[in-house]
This record gives structure tokens, C-alpha cells and sequence, in this order.
């Protein structure tokens, strides 16, 4: 053992210059611990827990091995803080319950489209009927008779509610998000749209929006309706625009990625630019043997992503792929490595520092997921593939091989990296992933974007049009690819959940395996390996009753669902399914549930109060029963409410209860803690 631990120790200190990338991660775990905790921290212990550890980092400085242990203990606790006094400091009022007929009165503050109605976050609220003033809510409206601009002033009537619990126990908690961005109500519209007056823009958020509004309208008249759906998100950002079954088709083929602005479409915009810019230098011996070409690149790649991103939207998963790509190019600038693991990490770092709970989506772990994997192949595989490409004899015969083993290689560790992440967050598996972006990222390198690209900058210009149709006529050719891909036999499968832990298990192990160099690298894909077992012994729940009881379900001993409503709360049906492993689109057909009273694995169940007298747990949805319930143990309608979605285990005639909001822990962002109800 002792032997074992020195050896440790050696390989440990073998690999100093590899230490630093972990700092920014002890950082991000300790936003990761903040969140993951069932009770909310005092608020003076995210200032005692740095104090604390940096006396350790100074007692510590003569002993590299304990200095730097400490040292990722104080980044820790920096993360940690750091989210503490983030989670305080948003704190906004929230509405305690729905208010319907509501009139609002606010400026916009954000509009999303969809293919038939828009999402206006409004913020200067003026409200009849809620006695709270909020400082955000959202408000879905149907249709696009009357379209609202960002700084509008306008007025509706609405229904609005609490920010949603999630669907289930442990699932996606809206709520949490809600509270990071003050959203204190969200909603639905009960009228038109009523300007009041029009956006107040300084000159550039003017320019901008207008800009944004005519090459949307433009692309829309220029091509179908088909191609416009891709093309629109990937100029403007308007993700929305595209329709359900085009989002499915390119979900299915593991290529979904491509309708929201993110890092692969900065990446491709400043590569673009800064190859095309270095290329065309090259080209003029007088430039090229005075001027610094490939600082001149980094500069013009740097402003036209940076257009790029305020064109497109900026959304948050496009601000955080722009400052990563800036810090790349930066480093180009100061004559550093650009595309090195440290530059990546520390990336990382100052996007958690300015926005520390985007940790906890999908975008930011799936973006930087693949860019650390993909840094991390290149550095291991970059020696065995120029090996192998300079044995081939012509030119090119070594470029063709050089192309090919390039995608593949960059197509296998990007969704090696990804997949566990979606089927965490998506529950759900594209098979044929890998080929469906094998056949599609060349089109969308080296002829979609650039003509994309090309075709905006010359709008001005009136020349764009042959641009756009010519990316019009490709898209329509990934389209094909991607129905295709997605027609193959279980192309999309949904995949149970792995629980926390394990999803914790996999990310560790898959930063050991990137982030050190050394042959140890590899115990890495035994905490992957077992971080994936856990999906396997995970157990769904056999008895569902939604918020307020509007719908419940029961899960028989084949695991198939039977719904009492088929119709209603469709995103909470679907979001049951596929946490439990089962595809709604391909789920058997079952009758509905009529009745009030169950018996499931010897377990009396009722769902009404008319049937509960012999029940050993019962759900009352009525209002006022007209009889009190003599259950075993009563969930009453109040508590429904309240507490959302609630789930049984039940084994051996035993069962387990949990709800949704109970799962949240006593935090800040829990509604029944605010109300003093937990």
C-alpha cells in the first residue's frame, strides 16, 4: 500500500505542469456542492469557507503535494461563495398562486418566436390584481397577428402562475432557473398584443434590431419555409422559428445542435474568417513579408464573431462561445498556443465567475464537454495520425487521409463526450449520432456557413441572393440526410436517467481521462463505467398524480403507462415516460383510466374521496369532499397544489412518497420555503 500511494505521488508530481486545469474545475465544483445541498447554507459560511482554506494555502506553501491539495480547496470554496452570494443577490418577488384575467403592463424585454406564437419577457411592470410587485414575468402568446419588439411598451390581459415545479421528483427544476433570471410569474395571454409605444434604442441597439428584423423577414421570403427554419437560427438566432417535426427529424439524427447559435457556429465563423483573411495575405508577397498575418487574422476574426454574436441574438450559450473563442484568439495575439486545454479551462472559469449557474445547464456542460474532449484527442492522437498520414506518398493522397481521419476523429470524441450529458439532461440516445454529423459537418464547414456568411455581409449590397439560395438548396440536402439518418431502425431511443451521483461519476472520470496526460489517465473509465451502471439499477415509480391532480398515471409491471387523460398536460405525460425509459412516440397504446381506486402490488390506491374509505393512501382532487376521507394517509387537493407532481415506490406492499417540491430541499428558490410552508 505504501508502495502504491509513493507511486501515486511520482506520477502526481510528474505531472505539475497539468495541476492548474483542475483549479478552474474545483471552482465549478463548488457551485456543483452549493446546489446539490438539501438545505440552504447560512449566508456567512460562504465567507468563512475561502478564509479558512486560503490559511491552509499559506501554512501549506513549503509542501507542493499539500499546497496544491489546498489550493483546490480554496477554489472550491471560492465556487461555493461565489454562487452563495449570486443565488442572494437576484433574489426578486414570486407570485404565491394564479391570477387569471390579469392586465399587465410592462416594457419588452425579450421576445422569442415559434412558429406560431411568441414569448415576451416583461420587465417596469405595472399589474391589476396581483398584490406583489414582480420584476419579470413571461407571457406566451398565440399567434403572430401583432409582433412585440425588444423596449416596446405594451399591454395585455393574461393568466399568470408561479414559475413551474418540475414534471416529477428530481426533475428539470424550472423554478431554479426562474429565480437566476427574477422571473416572478410566467403565463399565457387572453388578448391581443396592444402597443403602447414603440422601442427607445440608442443608435446601436436600433441598428441592430433593425438589421436583425429584415434579414429574418428577407430569408423568409427568399426561401421555403422549409429551409428559412434552418437558416433564420443559424444568421439571427431565432431558434424557435423552426417547427416541432424539423427539431425531431434533426434530434433523431443527432445533429439538433445546428438550430441554436452556440459554439459550433461561432467556431466555424471565426475559423472561416480567420483562415479566409490569413489565405488571401498570403497571396500578396508585399503584405505577407512585412505584416504579421496571422495576428492581422485573429483580429479580423475576432470582430466579425463578435458581429456574428450580436446579430444572432446574444444569447447566453452564444456570449459564452464567444468568450471562449476570444480567449483562444487572444492567445494567438500574444503569441501563446491557441488551441491549448489551459486556455479552455480558464475559459471556463471566467464564464462560471460572470455567470456561475449556467454550471447547471445542459448548454454550457454539452459545449464545453465537447471543446475539452476534443482538445484532449488532439493531444493524444495528433502524434500516431501525422505519423500515419506521412507515409502516404503524393500530396494528395496525405490531405484526403489528413480530412478524413480529422472528422472522424472529431465526429467519435464529440459525441463520446456529449451522449452521456444529453441522455442526463434529454433522456434520450440518437445511435446514429456519429454518422449523422459525419455527413453533415463538411456541408455545414465548408459551404453552408460561409455561404450563410457571405450572403449577410452582402445584404447592403443587394448581391445576397444567390448566396442564400445556394445555402437554401444545401440545407434542403441535410435535410434529406437528416430524415434519412432518423428513418434507420431505432435511430432515437430514450434511455432511464443515470442518478446524480452516477452522472457526477461520469463527468469526473471523463475530465481524468482529458485533463492528465499520463498512463493513469485511464482510471478514468472505470468511474465512467460505473457512472453508467447506475442507469441500469435505477427504479421509476409506479404511481404518478400531476400538480393539483389534473392527471394521474400507473405504471404496471411491464412498464407501460395508463393515463387517466390522453389529451391534457402532454409535456408532463411525455417528461414521466422518458425519465422512466420509455418513449412517448413509440409507447404501446393503452386504455384510459376511468375509475377512482387501484390496486397496485397489493396497495389500495383511491384518486377520489368517494372511494377512499378502504384505501391505504388516497389523492383528493375535489375542492370540498363531501365526506371527510379515512384513509390510511390523505394527500388533500391544498397539498397537490402546493407540493406538485407526486410519485409512490411501492414494493412489498410498502410505499414510498415524494414530491417535487420536497425534492428541491429547503433552498432558496423552493416556493414553500419562501411562503414559510417548509
Amino acid at each position: 500500500m505504501k508502495r502504491f500511494l509513493n507511486q501515486l505521488k511520482t506520477t502526481f508530481m510528474e505531472e505539475h505542469e497539468r495541476w492548474p486545469l483542475w483549479l478552474p474545475v474545483a471552482f465549478g465544483f463548488g457551485i456543483v456542492v452549493y446546489f446539490l445541498l438539501p438545505v440552504e447554507p447560512p449566508f456567512w459560511f460562504g465567507f468563512i469557507l475561502p478564509l479558512l482554506t486560503g490559511i491552509l494555502v499559506l501554512l501549506s506553501k513549503r509542501k507542493p503535494f499539500l499546497f496544491y491539495f489546498a489550493l483546490l480547496l480554496f477554489f472550491t470554496a471560492l465556487g461555493f461563495a461565489r454562487i452563495q452570494c449570486q443565488a442572494h443577490w437576484v433574489k426578486a418577488p414570486v407570485l404565491d398562486k394564479i391570477y387569471h384575467n390579469v392586465t399587465i403592463e410592462g416594457r419588452v424585454e425579450k421576445n422569442e418566436f415559434f412558429p406560431s406564437a411568441q414569448r415576451l419577457t416583461l420587465s417596469d411592470l405595472k399589474m391589476s390584481k396581483v398584490p406583489i410587485k414582480l420584476l419579470k414575468v413571461r407571457i406566451r402568446i398565440n399567434g403572430l397577428k401583432t409582433i412585440a419588439h425588444k423596449n416596446d411598451i405594451v399591454r395585455l390581459k393574461a393568466t399568470l402562475r408561479p414559475p413551474a415545479l418540475p414534471a416529477y421528483p428530481g426533475g428539470y427544476a424550472f423554478v431554479r432557473r426562474a429565480w437566476f433570471m427574477q422571473l416572478g410569474a410566467t403565463g399565457y395571454s387572453l388578448s391581443e398584443i396592444e402597443i403602447l409605444e414603440n422601442e427607445k434604442y440608442d443608435f446601436l441597439h436600433e441598428a441592430l434590431d433593425k438589421v436583425r428584423r429584415q434579414i429574418t423577414l428577407h430569408l423568409m421570403e427568399l426561401l421555403p419555409p422549409r429551409q428559412a427554419a434552418v437558416a433564420i437560427p443559424l444568421v439571427v438566432g431565432e431558434q424557435g422559428i423552426a417547427p416541432r417535426q424539423t427539431y425531431d427529424t434533426y434530434r433523431d439524427a443527432g445533429i439538433v445542435h445546428v438550430l441554436s447559435v452556440s459554439g459550433f457556429h461561432m467556431t466555424l465563423i471565426a475559423g472561416l474568417v480567420f483562415a479566409f483573411v490569413r489565405f488571401s495575405l498570403a497571396l500578396i508577397p508585399a503584405l505577407a513579408l512585412r505584416l504579421d498575418t496571422k495576428k492581422i487574422s485573429a483580429v479580423l476574426a475576432l470582430l466579425v464573431t463578435f458581429l456574428y454574436l450580436l446579430i444572432s441574438g446574444q444569447a447566453v450559450p452564444a456570449e459564452r462561445s464567444f468568450l471562449m473563442i476570444a480567449v483562444v484568439l487572444l492567445a494567438v495575439l500574444f503569441d501563446r498556443q491557441a488551441l491549448s486545454m489551459r486556455n479552455v479551462c480558464w475559459a471556463g472559469f471566467l464564464i462560471l465567475l460572470f455567470i456561475p449557474e449556467s454550471i447547471m445547464t445542459a448548454s454550457f456542460q454539452l459545449s464545453f464537454g465537447a471543446v475539452v474532449a476534443l482538445i484532449a484527442g488532439y493531444e493524444t492522437f495528433k502524434a500516431p495520425i501525422s505519423r500515419f498520414i506521412h507515409k502516404k506518398r503524393s500530396k494528395l493522397s496525405r490531405f484526403l487521409w489528413a480530412a478524413f481521419l480529422g472528422f472522424l476523429l472529431t465526429n467519435i470524441v464529440a459525441h463520446a463526450a456529449t451522449a452521456p450529458i444529453g441522455i442526463y439532461h434529454f433522456h434520450r440516445y440518437a445511435n446514429y449520432g456519429i454518422l449523422g454529423n459525419f455527413l453533415t459537418s463538411s456541408l455545414f464547414g465548408f459551404i453552408i456557413m460561409p455561404l450563410l456568411l457571405i450572403g449577410t455581409l452582402l445584404i447592403p449590397l443587394g448581391l445576397d441572393s444567390f448566396f442564400f439560395k445556394s445555402a437554401g438548396f444545401f440545407l434542403e440536402i441535410v435535410g434529406k440526410i437528416a430524415e434519412t439518418v432518423a428513418d434507420l431502425p431505432k435511430a432515437s431511443v430514450v434511455m432511464p436517467a443515470f442518478s446524480n451521483w452516477g452522472y457526477g461519476l461520469i463527468i469526473l472520470g471523463g475530465l481524468w481521462i482529458c485533463l492528465w496526460k499520463k498512463k493513469w489517465r485511464l482510471w478514468g473509465a472505470a468511474a465512467i463505467f460505473i457512472g453508467f451502471s447506475t442507469a441500469f439499477f435505477s427504479v421509476s415509480p409506479d404511481v404518478y398524480i400531476a400538480q393539483g391532480g389534473k392527471i394521474f398515471a400507473i405504471r404496471d409491471e411491464k412498464g407501460i403507462f395508463h393515463f387517466s387523460e390522453k389529451r391534457k398536460e402532454r409535456y408532463v405525460r411525455s417528461q414521466w415516460m422518458e425519465a422512466a425509459g420509455t418513449d412517448p412516440l413509440t409507447a404501446p397504446k393503452t386504455r384510459r383510466l376511468i375509475d377512482f381506486a387501484y390496486t397496485v402490488k397489493g396497495l389500495s390506491i383511491a384518486f377520489d374521496a368517494s372511494t377512499c374509505a378502504k384505501a391505504d393512501i388516497a389523492f383528493i382532487r375535489e375542492k370540498y369532499p363531501e365526506e371527510p376521507c379515512l384513509a390510511a394517509q390523505v394527500i388533500d387537493r391544498n397539498t397537490l397544489w402546493m407540493k406538485g407532481t407526486h410519485v409512490l415506490y411501492i414494493q412489498n406492499g410498502r410505499y414510498k412518497l415524494e414530491n417535487a417540491a420536497d425534492s428541491l430541499g429547503s433552498r432558496l428558490w423552493n416556493p414553500l420555503v419562501e411562503r414559510g410552508l417548509k
